[in-house]
């Protein structure tokens, strides 16, 4: 059987639109990271191009449903690497000084001893709370992810998520008693 195949800028073009599509419906914040990341568009580009090379006409499944079930694991798999990778210490400590634990109207002196306080708090935190609360709060509050798209990189539901985020708060406010 001869099977035919798109020129590339067509497959490049088919997963932007695939990207725009699904990446809407499960992670609406990160749909513009992944449209200007060109790893991201080639990994799903090529994702659909070994759909088109496995696809028979006698399997009883369309080629763009094929294609989309290719593109969507490519997708989810992003989306698993990336909460996956390590947290940035600097972005949990802006979340921590700039939110929770910093008053805003400190002399030149207290501002030293809060910025002291904060680093043994973070470093508490590192203690205290497992990777998966750091990378939540981290993810919801300095990122901006909403429930729903952490709960699609996690595997879990927006409630489960909330939970997560509510018990790490409070694991937080609980530790800057010890400290």
């Amino acid at each position: 059987m001869n099977k035919e195949y798109l020129p590339l800028y067509e497959y490049l073009d088919i997963a932007k639109k695939t990207i725009a599509f699904f990446g809407g419906q499960y992670c609406p914040g990160l749909v513009r990271q992944m449209l200007n990341s060109d790893d991201v568009i080639a990994n799903v580009a090529t994702s659909i191009m070994k759909a088109d090379w496995k696809w028979e006409e006698n399997r009883g499944m369309t080629k763009r449903s094929l294609r989309n079930k290719y593109a969507r694991w490519e997708i989810f798999r992003y989306l698993g690497v990336r909460a996956r990778t390590k947290i940035n210490p600097i972005s949990l400590e802006s979340f921590l000084v700039n939110d929770y634990l910093i008053d805003k109207e400190l002399t030149p002196q207290k501002k030293i001893i809060q910025k002291e306080r904060n680093r043994e708090v973070l470093n508490k935190c590192g203690e205290i709370l497992s990777e998966r609360y750091l990378q939540c709060l981290v993810s919801y509050y300095v990122d901006g992810l909403t429930y729903r798209e952490l709960g699609v990189i996690h595997g879990c539901s927006k409630q489960r998520i909330a939970k997560i985020i509510k018990r790490g708060l409070k694991k937080i406010r609980e530790s800057e008693s010890e400290i």
